[in-house]
């Protein structure tokens, strides 16, 4: 296994983090934001600039969080789980029957890293970071953050 590519859509909180981290980490960035590169905050053009996303023809968040489940291998979860963003990702998980991991601070990297190697082998993934936006859960990019760096040198090394 070895992840190539993390995704998001751009959102303030855990999205931003993860891709963040990833450049830290030397890992490819992408996915789809809405359209105006929009978040909580306005439009953030580093979205497409720095991090190589895409804009949605829609300013909705709900086609891109569809297209981010889509393009990627799986998703992974970070915050609470009763929001909006979570049931619509959900769904989206639901429809294109991809893989998901909750990420919470039970979740060991070491453990999620061979699940991940015993799920898809060899091959090359890409995964979506998802979660709460950081209005609703002010601590979430930080965790995020250094959860992604942990998680990402982790997997370089046992390749």
């Amino acid at each position: 296994m070895k992840i190539i590519k993390i995704i998001s859509g751009g959102q303030t909180g855990a999205d931003i983090a993860g891709l963040q981290a990833a450049r830290a980490c030397n890992v490819e960035t992408g996915g789809t934001a809405p359209y105006g590169y929009k978040t909580e905050l306005g439009s953030n053009i580093l979205l497409k600039t720095m991090y190589g996303l895409t804009e949605s023809k829609s300013e909705s968040y709900i086609p891109r969080t569809y297209q981010n489940v889509l393009h990627s291998d799986m998703t992974l979860w970070f915050g609470r789980t009763n929001s909006a963003g979570f049931k619509t990702t959900f769904k989206a998980i639901g429809m294109y029957k991809k893989d998901w991991h909750e990420v919470t601070d039970r979740l060991d990297i070491g453990d999620l890293l061979d699940w991940i190697e015993w799920y898809f082998g060899d091959q090359k993934i890409i995964i979506n970071v998802a979660g709460n936006r950081k209005s609703g859960n002010p601590d979430i990019e930080e965790t995020v953050y250094k959860y992604m760096v942990e998680f990402l040198n982790t997997s370089q090394k046992q390749l």
